[in-house]
Parts: structure tokens; C-alpha cells; sequence
């Protein structure tokens, strides 16, 4: 085939990039997400490239006597995500905190709190945040991003020849525990 014809039937790409802070009890983690769009197939809008991952300790919920100092904590992360972005895209790339158990456990004005100290930090960052992406996750939410995690990875969630069942998951977590599985259509 003539390289003019190759060029033809190239579909365009698109890099994108992505921050999820998962503030768990035990610590928290940051995940800088590379994935493409385009390229045809049943991965055309989403197709994960990188997930880049960094965890430091202690965990938000370890701040809930000094709540002011939360934001602070996640300082090392934020500039982790910044050599991990190109520069261009920062103030375009989307930041989300999801906190899980550890939060849920210290009480309605220490997680208030908090979170109010974590959006002050993000807001500076330079990446693209809003406050109202700083969420606590109940223990349903938590187990549902596990679940579509694991079976994405796994082409589950995707028409593929041979078909692939999509599998549960148990998350055993530091302060929880979620239990997903697919059930029966009725």
C-alpha cells in the first residue's frame, strides 16, 4: 500500500491528562492519568496510556487536629504531577480529590475542614480544580470506581471477540471494605 494511502486511513490521536488524589486512610496518592482519544475501536474516547502513580504518608484523616495543615501535605504530589505534565497543559489538565474512609471517620467539621484546606491548595496548583471536585466518597462510590477500574483494565467493559465477563472485586481498603460483583439482568 502507497504511504499516501497509510496516511489516509491514520485516524488522529489526541493525548490527554487527567489528576485523581486518592486520600485514603493510610496515605495519600496521587495518579497522573495519560490517555489518548480517537484511534477508532471501542476505545476511541477513552484509552488509557499511563497511569503514573506516587503515595505518601500519612493520610488526610491524620491532620484532623491541625485541619489547616491538610492542603499542605499534598504539596509533594502536586509538584510530582507537574514534571509529569508538560507545562502547556497544566492550567487545562482537571484535578479531582476523592477521599475515602479516613476522612469519613474523623467527623463532619474536621472533614469540612479539611477539604476546605485541600481546596485552597489544589486552587493554587495551577491545574484545572473547582472545590466542588474535592468529594468524600461513600463507601458505594469507592467500591464502583474499584469495580470499573479493574474491568476496564481487563477489556471487560468493551464488545470484544472472544466476550470477557466482567469480574468482582473485593477492596480491602485501611478503614474499609467494598465487595462488587455483577449480578443477573432480569
Amino acid at each position: 500500500m502507497p504511504l499516501a494511502m497509510l496516511a489516509l486511513t491514520a485516524v488522529a490521536t489526541t493525548l490527554r491528562h487527567g489528576i485523581v488524589f486518592d486520600a485514603g486512610s493510610s496515605g495519600s496518592r496521587i495518579h497522573v492519568y495519560t490517555w489518548k482519544t480517537g484511534g477508532g475501536g471501542p476505545k476511541d474516547s477513552f484509552d488509557l496510556v499511563e497511569d503514573d502513580l506516587l503515595k505518601i504518608k500519612p493520610g488526610l484523616s491524620a491532620y484532623k487536629d491541625k485541619t489547616s495543615e491538610a492542603g499542605a501535605s499534598l504539596r509533594p504530589l502536586i509538584e510530582h504531577a507537574k514534571k509529569k505534565v508538560p507545562a502547556e497543559l497544566v492550567a487545562t489538565t482537571p484535578v479531582f480529590l476523592m477521599a475515602t474512609a479516613g476522612l469519613r471517620m474523623v467527623g463532619e467539621a474536621a472533614k469540612d475542614a479539611i477539604l476546605q484546606s485541600v481546596c485552597a491548595e489544589l486552587g493554587a496548583s495551577g491545574f484545572l480544580f473547582r472545590c466542588a471536585w474535592a468529594t468524600l466518597l461513600d463507601g458505594r462510590e469507592e467500591g464502583l470506581f474499584g469495580w470499573v477500574t479493574v474491568n476496564y483494565l481487563l477489556d471487560a467493559l468493551y464488545a470484544t471477540t472472544p466476550p470477557r465477563e466482567p469480574v468482582g472485586i473485593i477492596d480491602l481498603g485501611g478503614g474499609s471494605v467494598q465487595i462488587v460483583f455483577p449480578t443477573a439482568e432480569s
